[in-house]
């Protein structure tokens, strides 16, 4: 087990037994460091095993300030409700880093109230928006192909297959506008060749079929 100070400068260092689990590692680390530092004026900074009811309680206790990514089993999985807030919000720019976004806000766990930190990256928005555009073109492929190569015999009928269309596609990257359209197919003749001057014009069947514009938004 080690610890660095704020400049990466190693300041501790144990070994352990290979057998031993970080659950004891972080606990003698937290009880190390509650009589060697300042814990008021000290923040912890480590990766998520840290972040379990007993260690987040000791922290709290010495009233050391921690930061960690959140394990998605803590807290009755508290980290999905914060992803779900996140996914239904704006997220504001970072002041600190250009292009990241960031969802700031406080949410009760086991421990008390915590403050969880939701992030975007600019990485992150370039796949998120690739994942939406792939995902927008397989709903929109799959519930399309049939009813927009389908004829109907009337507008209604054309309204009602769009309408079933939309609801199997559900939330998507894109605005979809599907439109009904009257369209004319001049029927075929009976027999070869050119018709004669005499015969009646040809007959005209009218059908309805179904037209979808996206934009990606």
């Amino acid at each position: 087990m080690g610890i660095t100070d704020g400049n990466h400068v190693l300041r501790y260092l144990r070994a352990y037994s290979g057998n031993t689990s970080d659950a004891v590692m972080d606990a003698e680390t937290l009880e190390f460091l509650s009589k060697h530092v300042d814990s008021e004026v000290s923040t912890c900074v480590a990766n998520c095993n840290i972040v379990n009811e007993e260690l987040v309680r000791r922290m709290c206790s010495m009233s050391m300030g921690f930061i960690s990514k959140c394990p998605q089993s803590f807290s009755s999985k508290v980290r999905d409700d914060i992803i779900h807030s996140v996914m239904s919000s704006f997220l504001e720019e970072s002041s600190l880093s250009e292009g990241y976004g960031v969802y700031d806000t406080d949410a009760e766990t086991v421990c008390g109230t915590l403050r969880f930190i939701g992030y975007r990256t600019p990485k992150d928005r370039s796949i998120g928006i690739r994942y939406l555009r792939e995902q927008g073109d397989r709903l929109l492929s799959k519930a399309f192909t049939k009813p927009v190569c389908t004829r109907y015999h009337c507008r209604d009928d054309a309204i009602a297959a769009a309408e079933t269309a939309m609801a199997s596609v559900g939330n998507m990257g894109y605005r979809t506008v599907v439109e009904a359209v009257e369209m004319e197919e001049i029927l075929k003749r009976e027999g070869p060749g050119r018709p004669r001057k005499d015969s009646p014009p040809p007959e005209v069947e009218s059908f309805w079929k179904l037209k979808v514009e996206r934009v990606f938004d």
